[in-house]
């Protein structure tokens, strides 16, 4: 449920507007140290009921971390709850620390944008996790993806509460 610190009509009528972050920016701020902050106990809470979520769907099936930056979801992640675990980010520096720290036989780390990329196979789990508001069409992003979800696949959401984000939902 969102709240009500924007009026209805205020949502309703401002258009959606993409925050411009290219892929230079991307790569720019994880060799910086910026997106560390995501590995302090401060995020925790939010990366958990992420990993609950798709461990309580997944039944040890396979998960799709879009926007997965360098893994972090996935060492939120019991390892015996999924059979496969793929992370797609745009950013080929958090794939190559991704792929140093959190790479094993069942996962595999893409530097791919999300909005282009196509799985190869289909997935129980598809997270899009604090990554929508990045992309051009928030909701067509997600429908591209419907084709690549098993017959009981479920999406998994993040978005933290902004203006932004109450557009994609509304």
């Amino acid at each position: 449920m969102v709240s009500s610190l924007v009026p209805d009509w205020f949502i309703k009528w401002y258009p959606y507007r993409i925050r411009s972050h290219p892929k230079t920016l991307w790569e720019t701020e994880y060799s910086d140290g910026f997106w560390d902050y995501l590995n302090q106990p401060d995020e925790l809470a939010r990366y958990s009921v992420i990993a609950s979520y798709c461990q309580f769907f997944t039944s040890g099936g396979s998960i799709l971390d879009n926007g997965c930056g360098e893994g972090i979801l996935k060492q939120h992640l019991n390892p015996n709850s999924y059979s496969q675990y793929v992370g797609v980010d745009l950013s080929e520096d958090a794939i190559v620390r991704a792929n140093a720290t959190r790479n094993d036989d069942k996962s595999t780390f893409i530097a791919a944008d999300v909005e282009q990329y196509v799985p190869d196979t289909s997935f129980d789990i598809i997270a899009f996790n604090e990554c929508l508001y990045y992309t051009t069409k928030p909701l067509e992003v997600v429908k591209r993806y419907e084709p690549y979800l098993n017959d009981k696949g479920v999406f998994v959401i993040s978005m933290v509460d902004m203006l932004k984000s109450r557009k994609i939902w509304y």
